[in-house]
């Protein structure tokens, strides 16, 4: 699971990009954060889905991003890797980049998307075996 310095960056990311007006439907982080490889050197690699990005270039999509982006840096000293994308191109089954959002772990969705993140995260949980508060405790007799 991604390392909570980065899912707090993250949280924060994401609020300066909406106070920007940009209507973010999910935050997807994937690469060395959530394979567990991530090192202190490591960047956060994020993909943003909007639909603020529609027929919008590489460049103009950035300038949308950027000043999040150096908030973020300058906050947390972290370097990010940000890419965008649309609903559709997120949805496409023909790109690269929609493989690695599927694969990552969403870190933010909107309220229509978190029933989806819910799913995740118990498939998640399950998978790697986490335990709740109670279970540990009465694993420690407590």
């Amino acid at each position: 699971m991604a390392e909570s310095k980065a899912v707090e960056a993250i949280g924060f990311m994401k609020d300066r990009l909406r106070e920007t007006g940009l209507n973010i439907e999910k935050i997807i982080l994937f690469g060395s954060q959530t394979s567990g490889e991530a090192t202190e050197e490591s960047d956060i690699d994020i993909i943003v889905i909007s639909r603020d990005f529609r027929n919008k270039d590489i460049f103009k999509r950035a300038r949308l991003t950027k000043e999040a982006e150096i908030s973020t840096i300058r906050k947390f000293m972290i370097p990010f890797d940000i890419l965008t994308m649309t609903p559709e191109e997120f949805e496409s089954e023909n790109s690269l980049l929609s493989d690695y959002a599927r694969e990552g772990e969403i870190i933010y969705a909107t309220q229509m998307e978190r029933g989806d993140y819910a799913s995740a995260l118990q498939v998640r949980a399950k998978n790697k075996k986490w335990k709740t508060h109670k279970k540990l405790k009465k694993e420690q007799g407590l």
